[in-house]
């Protein structure tokens, strides 16, 4: 009896597919085991968003309102992937409070020091190479191809 040899299904390919379905596995329990933990801090991470900048909540729902009336099919698809992945909402709205709420406790004294500047007149300049100058002739013989 012949033996019939698939170029497709090969050893290789078969561990390769293997390996690849393996590799989705990890990824899939390592990405549910994330939403897991952030689901068990998300209370936590919207208290500390509160504290620290109430502001990151209004400019959300303004963004979603804003949203619903020049989209309104794709406001409900927000509202709808809110309440589904609070978890992840509330980790990126914590996110966004805490850099806002790092920028406002830098000090202000390096905003009101000023800048040493030199007169136009101390600097040396160099001359640059003149650019070719477009006539109005060239684009009248332009414009004139499309009449």
């Amino acid at each position: 009896m012949a033996k019939q040899h698939s170029t497709f299904f090969n050893n290789n390919t078969i561990l390769g597919l293997i390996a690849a379905a393996l590799l989705l596995m990890v990824l899939f329990v390592l990405a549910r085991g994330i939403f897991w933990l952030l689901s068990l801090l998300a209370p936590v991470f919207l208290i500390a968003t509160l504290f620290l900048d109430h502001k990151v909540f209004l400019s959300y729902g303004k963004w979603v309102g804003r949203l619903l009336k020049s989209n309104f099919l794709f406001g409900l698809l927000v509202i709808v992937l809110t309440v589904v992945g609070y978890p992840l909402v509330a980790a990126l709205l914590f996110g966004q409070a805490w850099m806002n709420w790092q920028l406002q406790k830098e000090p202000q004294e390096e905003q009101d020091q000023y800048i040493e500047f030199k007169e136009a007149e101390e600097l040396e300049l160099k001359p640059t190479k003149k650019q070719k100058t477009v006539r109005d002739s060239d684009f009248d013989e332009y414009e004139e191809l499309f009449d």
